[in-house]
C-alpha cells in the first residue's frame, strides 16, 4: 500500500549538515488514521538531526538577541502543490533546558512573512515555497558576561595598582 500513497519529500531549510538517527523507537513508519466522517488523516515520521546555518548579529555585545528560523518544507513542490499549515501545537515547542552557558532560549511560532521561501533556479525561473517551523530566540544572559568583566578588569586594575 505504501507505494501507492504520495509521500512528500520534507526539506530543513538553510541547514549546514542534515542526518537520519534511530532512537529508542525507530520513526520510519507510515501511519492512516480513519475518522468516522472526517476526511482520513495519513502521517510520515521519521527522526533526524540538524545542524543550522543562522546569522548572528552581534552589534550590541553583549545585550544582543537573534532570532533563527527553523523552517520545514519542499525543494521539489511548489506552494501551488504542497501547504504546510501551523496548527495550535506549533508553539508548543519547547526544550528541556531554556539556557545554555551565556544564552537564554525562548521559542516562538514562525511569523506569516517567514512561511514562503523564493528561489531562483539556473535557468533564471523563480519559484515560491511554502514552509512551516518556528523561530528560536537566543538571547546573552548580559549579567553574566558583564560580571565576566567587572571581575577581569578589577584584577588588572588591582595588579596595576600595585
Amino acid at each position: 500500500m505504501e507505494d501507492d500513497i504520495w509521500i512528500p519529500d520534507v526539506a530543513v531549510w538553510h541547514y549546514k549538515e542534515f542526518k537520519r538517527v534511530n532512537g529508542l523507537v525507530k520513526l520510519n513508519e507510515l501511519e492512516l488514521k480513519v475518522h468516522n466522517e472526517c476526511s482520513a488523516e495519513l502521517r510520515y515520521a521519521f527522526d533526524f538531526q540538524v545542524k543550522l546555518r543562522c546569522q548572528m548579529m552581534m552589534d550590541w555585545y553583549p545585550y544582543d538577541q537573534n532570532i533563527c528560523h527553523v523552517k520545514l518544507g519542499s525543494y521539489s513542490h511548489s506552494s501551488e502543490d504542497l501547504v504546510f499549515a501551523q496548527g495550535e501545537k506549533t508553539s508548543e515547542h519547547t526544550f528541556t533546558k531554556t539556557s545554555y552557558k551565556d544564552y537564554k532560549f525562548k521559542v516562538l511560532p514562525l511569523c506569516a512573512h517567514a512561511m514562503e521561501e523564493t528561489m531562483v533556479d539556473v535557468g533564471g525561473e523563480t519559484s515560491v515555497y511554502k514552509v512551516s517551523g518556528f523561530s528560536l530566540m537566543i538571547t546573552r544572559k548580559s549579567s553574566k558576561v558583564l560580571a565576566e568583566y567587572i571581575i577581569v578588569l578589577s584584577m588588572l586594575v588591582v595588579t596595576a595598582i600595585f
